[in-house]
């Protein structure tokens, strides 16, 4: 089988990647987890179809330019 030559710095970056990624993975399940559990508690907002598009124009405006 051949091998390759992997210089140090290289092998440190991957190593730094996959560092970054289980991280980054570890934050998301949590994110999930939350969202999942904010779902049972009953905490979320109901939208018809035909308001989705208004609904989601309404969260991406700035918090100060929000009209309830």
């Amino acid at each position: 089988m051949p091998t390759r030559n992997i210089s140090l710095d290289a092998l440190r970056a991957l190593q730094q990647c996959r560092r970054e990624d289980a991280l980054k993975l570890k934050a998301l399940r949590m994110q999930i987890r939350a969202g999942v559990d904010a779902l049972e508690r009953g905490e979320f907002t109901e939208v018809a179809d035909a308001d989705l598009n208004r609904y989601l124009e309404y969260l991406a405006a700035a918090p100060g330019k929000r009209a309830r």
